[in-house]
């Protein structure tokens, strides 16, 4: 009898559906959604943990991944597994990765013809919507999670992956580093299609 493994857990969120798991959202309309202050609250932003308040998996399409995960750091701090992180934990992601900009409630992005296009923006947290619309125009990074996908009508076969979900991440201190702020949909798959592969690294 086969038997369901999750896989290891890392705060909230389990190894065999993590492409997956990393496209939460926050559901800010319902309720307040922000990081504890707390020194002693490390838990990285790319985890749903890491803040307080309501979450959803709201992607109910067929899904493709196209990222790999190269790295998962995160240590339970006690004898729970589940319990806090010790440290610094992180993911190590690699992928499509582009540049854009936060406008209010979306992501403006740039394709290879030079042309805009847009699409919406979930932030994490009351904090970084925030500061984000404080500094319109802020930089931010979209990385390509998974995309959607759709059967060809009648022919049983999956149609070619048009619309990305990505997540959308802040600068970290060092080069290469970010820091999750929100969860972008309906960014096409030839914008991303267009950059070379990329190695980031999540706290």
């Amino acid at each position: 009898m086969l038997v369901y493994s999750p896989g290891r857990y890392f705060a909230g969120l389990w190894e065999r559906d993590i492409h997956y798991l990393l496209g939460w959202s926050s559901v800010l309309s319902d309720d307040r959604c922000y990081r504890p202050k707390e020194p002693e609250a490390t838990v990285p932003s790319f985890s749903w943990a890491s803040r307080f308040g309501p979450v959803s998996f709201p992607f109910e399409c067929l899904m493709t991944r196209v990222c790999t995960v190269l790295d998962i750091r995160c240590e339970a701090k006690g004898a729970d597994p589940y319990g806090q992180v010790r440290g610094e934990g992180h993911i190590v992601l690699q992928g499509k990765l582009i540049s854009g900009t936060a406008k209010d409630h979306s992501v403006a992005v740039w394709d290879a013809r030079g042309e805009e296009c847009s699409a919406f923006l979930e932030f994490d947290t009351e904090e970084d919507e925030e500061d984000l619309n404080q500094d319109l125009g802020a930089r931010v990074y979209c990385f390509d999670l998974f995309r959607e996908t759709e059967w060809r009508d009648g022919s049983g076969e999956e149609a070619d992956c048009h619309r990305s979900h990505s997540i959308v991440l802040r600068e970290g201190k060092e080069p290469g580093t970010f820091e999750r702020v929100g969860i972008a949909s309906g960014i096409l798959a030839p914008t991303f299609d267009a950059v070379p592969d990329v190695v980031v690294k999540i706290f």
